[in-house]
């Protein structure tokens, strides 16, 4: 089982480096556990990929689209009084962004008690290592 934070998720719509890698591993589970807030955070990366000129306005809208209907299958973790103590608390115990720590804390409460059941995907160095030491296997 893996959870899929939003810099992970962006790969599977955008051509990026690590592509080939997170579309294996999709395609081999088919299935994505994320935060409530994941579908936002893709779209917003959407909207900087065409401000930098690097996506014209219709292949932005059709990503969007496409980004909507895959999020219709994926399993969510969503806002309520214990992702944000799970956030606070991680928070308090890891150098991360608050949306940042909303993921792990989603990941956390996603995982339960099977500590080692569970796969972090994410671009970003700082979150992975957060992740790790929550006991999250990373690559």
């Amino acid at each position: 089982m893996n959870y899929w934070d939003s810099s992970a998720l962006v790969t599977l719509f955008i051509e990026q480096n690590s592509s080939a890698k997170y579309r294996s591993i999709y395609l081999s589970e088919g299935k994505v556990i994320t935060a409530w807030h994941a579908v936002a955070e893709c779209a917003s990366a959407f909207c900087r990929i065409k401000r930098e000129g690097l996506i014209e306005e219709q292949a932005l809208s059709s990503t969007i689209r496409q980004l909507q209907a895959q999020a219709k299958s994926w399993y969510i973790v969503t806002p309520g009084n214990r992702l944000e103590q799970w956030t606070l608390r991680v928070l308090r115990l890891h150098p991360l962004r608050a949306m940042d720590s909303i993921h792990l804390a989603a990941a956390i409460l996603a995982r339960g008690e099977d500590v080692a059941a569970m796969r972090f995907l994410s671009e970003d160095i700082r979150l992975l290592e957060a992740a790790a030491k929550e006991g999250f296997s990373v690559d």
